[in-house]
């Protein structure tokens, strides 16, 4: 109740068709790592390089993982910063795919629907308390996620579905717990469907 008047929460909507989670497409090979969305630095997108490198001998040279990023960028005042992480992502090599254009609905459905795990890089200081429909889109198709430490993503995330963040500097141990983990997160996911 606010000051008498009954409030109820509404949920925030995904956008996918209620057969999502039965589409989902998991190929053979390497666990992807998928980030999708703008290229922002508030999404911590300008991080992502040093992930790439922390992964690359143990994790992307193996086979184990390979990342999708999404690259695109309409924010010009990040452009340098952007730009330049978007320069050394493509210059990873085979185990990054760059998407540097904006993804139709379609082809965003594809992507989060092949996903292994979702990288929800975000800033937590100016995520704490907001919301972000792609980690609502990830848990509608049973998606598990790495997401920022002390904020409602990570409150969101269903019990055991998420490996947290603690700040930028622990994004790449994060990303390869959750490939390490990746069986159990699964688990936690289709318990939390049966639901």
């Amino acid at each position: 109740l606010s000051h008498g008047v009954p409030v109820r929460l509404l949920p925030i909507p995904h956008g996918l068709e209620e057969s999502a989670t039965s589409m989902r497409s998991r190929r053979d090979g390497p666990f992807c790592i998928t980030y999708l969305g703008n290229a922002r630095s508030e999404k911590g997108f300008q991080y992502l390089p040093d992930v790439v490198a922390a992964m690359r001998a143990d994790y992307l040279e193996t086979g184990r993982a390979r990342f999708i990023i999404q690259a695109n960028s309409s924010m010009s005042l990040e452009e340098p910063l952007i730009r330049h992480a978007r320069q050394r992502l493509s210059a990873a090599g085979e185990h990054v795919e760059l998407l540097p254009d904006p993804l139709s609905l379609a082809a965003f459905h594809d992507r989060l629907l092949e996903a292994d795990l979702i990288l929800l890089s975000y800033d937590a200081a100016k995520y704490r308390r907001r919301s972000s429909g792609i980690l609502v889109q990830s848990i509608a198709v049973g998606c598990p996620l790495i997401v920022p430490a002390e904020t409602w993503m990570a409150r969101a995330a269903p019990p055991g579905t998420a490996e947290v963040f603690q700040g930028f500097d622990d994004l790449p141990r994060a990303c390869m717990m959750a490939v390490d983990k990746l069986p159990q997160l699964r688990d936690a996911e289709r318990r939390a469907a049966d639901k």
